[in-house]
């Protein structure tokens, strides 16, 4: 759709501004065309161009907003319009902006800034200004000379600048507009006079002004000039190279002879001056001085080759410190000094970076770059400036935030000049809140009250990430997950920033307390990562103070067999295993144990039968005996008894336990049958204490050695034998002791070796073995005793003593 145009003319370009407004330029005519189609309203207004000449088919209009555009030319430069919405009317003032420039193409970016593509290439347009605005003053041809700019001092609408040079030592300034407006050679020129190193105003309408050859005086209204110091008055000032102090809160200044040992104590109201030497008192600690500041308490600190301190209630020097702190904390040489209202004093020894000296706490803190200083060489302080210290070092100016420790740069993007300072103190305009900075040939004017704010940037991006060295992930995400040998990275971030705000960059891993600073560098090496996750986060600061986070996670996955599902597995396995062998092991100890316990049972059931045929045998041969003797009615009467015990034997013979009751009551019918010997009498004596119920004891246990003592005690000369039993209780064992008056048992054992050597005592054997299985079986302390009387001292009589040591508490039973 085109609106209607003369007869052979032709559009040379259209631009859409919503859905029914167009604006459209036509070949022929020098005017441009506003037409809303919904109203159906046509608005042409002139162009104060030649469209023939100015546009042509390269010309493309760009919006900036709703109401401005631009438009390039058909060869050189654009042009600014502005659209009336109300009225339809464009207008244009004519004035080709970057007409040295063939310009192809306008676009304007979401930030609103205008991209240029030219034939010299693409141009940006620049959305803040430079933060510092820096001046150039060369020497004018002809002149001599020969160094920087070192202070300068603003009063009512001058600006009064020192120059250290042999000629045109003082330059005087209009402060907005930073022209020169004179320059004076004090004394003529030539000469040390001129070699202005700093300026102080003391006196209204008064500048002083610290030169290499000594103290002056400038009148501001009349620019005369005249020596401070009459030498004659004043020897000590002869030659003197002055470097001023502002005037302290007591009403004194304080001056110094920079290299040399002299410090001068200035009182503004009497103008009266009290010098201090190594040969006054009090003395001055030191001889090199180079600078003077005063601190918050109200106390005066001389600087140089040592650090000492006036003490203005006391009136005399109270601390000496030649020892400072950081890595270089010997070099003896204060270059630069300078003091806050929180009571702490900061200062630049050689190559040491920036120390904070804590007054009261007697303290040196250092700053380095690792804590974000572009140099650990620093040339120049500022007076802090609300909790503010401005630094300056090669190429940088640093603004050192006192109460947060923090470090913003600016650099030559921000219109610092290249060189170095050449005046170790910065100047502040405290009416216009200015810092001035000179460095050779170059006035630096900062604003101190704002900051560059470069808010135009994007978030922290992540470029690409390089694995050991060799495999790249380009943008990989928020989440990093990699394998257990892929733990040496190297990742690359990025902040796209037209205005170049020099970011400086740190990192930290796992919310660490402290961030570990990187500087300007735009890329994290993180090397040897064990198995685990990593919350990293990096941090972007920009000179505005803006800070940008990135915060991604790293995880490097362990290998498989560090994995909980293999250990958990391993896990399980092992436990399997280690329950299989615990459960077969228990089989093979029960298997074993009801063997050893049957085969127990077996063995004694095999000694109660080894046993019991000894007792018959026995009592047998006493029924034979009586046989013989024709002794046939008790040989059937104790043939009759003797069936009773054999039965009684017999059920005795299945039990492993019997009572102490039927023990005696079995014992007793024994010894009956055993009494009908004339030689044998017996007694049997039982403790109270025992339950005969509840005590139990092995059967057969106690029979042979009665048997013993009736077969085996007596002999040719001794035909009769008493046996004694006592069942006695001690402490939780039943004790059981059985006492003849026999021959005793070694006479006994040699008599029947003598007699029968094949003979052996089996029932005594029996019951040794008895008492072993009963042991292992029922874990037991049972033990049996046999002693030859003969062999007790002091005994009276021959015999056995057979002592039986059986528990009371017997488990199993």
């Amino acid at each position: 759709m085109h609106p209607v145009s003369t007869e052979g003319d032709h559009l040379v370009t259209k631009y859409q501004v919503s859905s029914h407004e167009f604006i459209f330029t036509f070949h022929l005519k020098d005017s441009i065309t506003f037409y809303d189609h919904k109203l159906k309203r046509v608005v042409t207004s002139p162009l104060p161009f030649h469209s023939f000449v100015e546009l042509s088919w390269e010309s493309k209009i760009e919006a900036f907003n709703d109401s401005t555009f631009f438009i390039n030319g058909g060869s050189y430069g654009f042009y600014i319009l502005h659209l009336n919405r109300q009225t339809g009317i464009i207008t244009c003032d004519g004035k080709k902006e970057l007409s040295s420039y063939k310009i192809t193409r306008l676009f304007v970016d979401r930030d609103k800034r205008l991209w240029v593509c030219s034939s010299e290439g693409l141009l940006q347009q620049k959305l803040n200004p430079s933060f510092i605005s820096s001046y150039h003053f060369p020497p004018a041809p002809g002149d001599a000379l020969t160094g920087g700019f070192r202070c300068a001092y603003r009063y009512k609408s001058k600006l009064y600048a020192g120059r250290y040079s042999l000629n045109k030592g003082l330059v005087i300034l209009n402060p907005e507009t930073m022209q020169p407006e004179k320059q004076i050679d004090l004394y003529g020129g030539n000469n040390g006079w001129n070699e202005v190193m700093t300026m102080e105003m003391y006196h209204a309408d008064t500048l002083w002004l610290g030169t290499n050859a000594g103290l002056l005086w400038f009148d501001t209204k009349t620019n005369h000039y005249g020596k401070v110091f009459d030498e004659k008055k004043y020897p000590w000032a002869a030659g003197m190279s002055v470097i001023l102090a502002p005037v302290n809160k007591d009403g004194y200044a304080w001056m110094c002879s920079y290299l040399e040992g002299l410090v001068v104590r200035y009182h503004i109201a009497s103008r009266t001056f009290v010098p201090f030497s190594s040969a006054t008192k009090p003395a001055l600690p030191f001889d090199r001085v180079k600078n003077i500041a005063y601190d918050s308490y109200g106390d005066v600190w001389i600087g140089g080759h040592s650090l000492a301190r006036w003490n203005s209630q006391m009136q005399l020097f109270d601390t000496l410190i030649n020892v400072y702190g950081g890595i270089n904390k010997f070099n003896d040489d204060i270059l630069t000094l300078s003091t806050d209202d929180n009571g702490s004093l900061w200062l630049h020894n050689a190559y040491n970076g920036l120390l904070e000296y804590r007054i009261k706490e007697k303290k040196f803190v250092a700053y380095t770059m690792k804590d974000g200083l572009p140099s650990d060489v620093l040339e120049s302080f500022s007076p802090v400036i609300n909790n503010d210290l401005w630094i300056g070092s090669n190429s940088h100016l640093s603004k050192f935030e006192i109460q947060n420790k923090k470090f913003v740069v600016y650099d030559q993007q921000d219109g610092l000049p290249e060189h170095k300072p050449t005046g170790r103190r910065m100047y502040f305009d405290s009416d216009n809140n200015l810092l001035y900075l000179f460095a050779g040939e170059y006035i630096a004017k900062i604003p101190t009250g704002q900051t560059n704010n470069s808010g135009n940037s994007s978030d922290l991006l992540l470029e690409d990430l390089v694995i050991n060295n060799k495999k790249i992930s380009f943008q990989p995400g928020n989440e990093i997950r990699l394998k257990y040998n892929e733990n040496n990275l190297l990742i690359n971030y990025t902040i796209i920033d037209f205005e170049k705000s020099n970011y400086q960059f740190a990192y930290k891993i796992n919310n660490a307390e402290t961030w570990n600073l990187l500087g300007p560098q735009r890329n994290l090496n993180l090397n040897n990562l064990q198995p685990g996750k990593y919350s990293v986060q990096i941090k972007a600061t920009g000179k505005s103070g803006v800070e940008k986070i990135k915060e991604f996670t790293v995880t490097i996955q362990p290998p498989f067999w560090k994995t909980t599902w293999f250990l958990v597995t391993i896990g399980l396995l092992l436990a399997g295993l280690l329950y299989y062998l615990y459960r077969r092991r228990i089989k093979q100890v029960r298997q074993k144990a009801n063997v050893d316990k049957l085969l127990a049972q077996t063995e004694m059931k095999a000694l109660h039968a080894q046993m019991n045929p000894h007792f018959i045998f026995n009592s047998l041969n006493s029924i034979r005996e009586m046989i013989l003797s024709n002794e046939n009615k008790e040989a059937s009467h104790y043939l009759g008894k003797f069936a009773q015990l054999i039965r009684i034997t017999l059920d005795q013979s299945e039990q492993s336990f019997i009572s102490l009751r039927n023990t005696l009551d079995y014992r007793s019918g024994i010894l009956k049958w055993k009494i009908r010997n004339s030689h044998f009498t017996y007694s049997i004596n039982i403790d109270k204490a025992l339950d005969m119920d509840e005590t139990v004891l092995p059967p057969m246990l106690i029979q042979p050695f009665i048997e013993n003592a009736i077969w085996h005690g007596v002999s040719g000369n001794k035909k009769k034998i008493n046996v004694n039993i006592d069942f006695k209780k001690e402490n939780n064992n039943l004790v059981c002791i059985i006492n003849d008056d026999g021959v005793g048992i070694d006479y006994s054992r040699k008599n029947r070796e003598e007699k029968d050597y094949l003979h052996n005592s089996v029932g005594i054997r029996n019951i040794k073995n008895r008492i072993a299985l009963l042991n292992e079986k029922y874990n037991l302390q049972s033990s049996i005793t046999i002693t030859d009387k003969k062999n007790i001292p002091g005994a009276a009589e021959t015999g056995t003593l057979v002592t039986l040591h059986l528990p009371l508490e017997i488990n199993g039973e």
